[in-house]
């Protein structure tokens, strides 16, 4: 099967803007990074506290007495949101939509994962037999049904702009 020029063009843009995302602002090799994922994560903690009081304490959920949960920066939700920022960023489309499509996408995977981590931690109250699937099965298929809706409803807006500027 021959992909065709668009096709290879999304592709070889997606994979360069995930280096280029992933490089500067969640691998750990300079202080924006650093900065980033702990304003993220600190955020994220915050907002757990808000919701489930003091049994968030430092990194951690304590979700019963012999289990917790670490929240680590591969936890804050800024995976998903770089690979859904990638996408659009490598669509082709107005740098205006993008932007927008971009903080839209920001507050909606901070609110699903913040979801996927209640729901996590509700599972894990009996302790951590829960933990696996809860985690990497049900709250990552959250994290990744959410961001390709973000990103198809993108793709559907923003050819429907382009296409009525084509007719204009």
């Amino acid at each position: 099967m021959e992909l065709n020029k668009h096709t290879k063009e999304f592709i070889l843009s997606y994979l360069l803007w995930l280096g280029v995302l992933f490089g500067l602002f969640y691998l750990n090799t300079n202080p924006l990074a650093v900065f980033l994922n702990e304003l993220q994560r600190s955020w994220l903690l915050d907002s757990l506290r808000y919701f489930l009081g003091d049994i968030v304490r430092d990194i951690y959920i304590y979700s019963c007495e012999n289990f917790r949960i670490r929240i680590t920066y591969a936890c804050n939700g800024l995976i998903p949101y770089y690979l859904f920022l990638a996408s659009i960023f490598a669509y082709p489309s107005t740098w205006k939509l993008r932007f927008f499509w971009a903080i839209l996408g920001y507050f909606a995977i901070f609110v699903v994962n913040l979801l996927r981590l209640l729901f996590v931690t509700q599972m894990t109250k009996s302790g951590g037999e829960n933990f696996w699937w809860s985690h990497d099965i049900v709250g990552n298929l959250m994290l990744m049904v959410v961001g390709l809706g973000l990103f198809f409803s993108f793709i559907r807006i923003s050819d429907k702009i382009l296409s009525k500027k084509d007719v204009v």
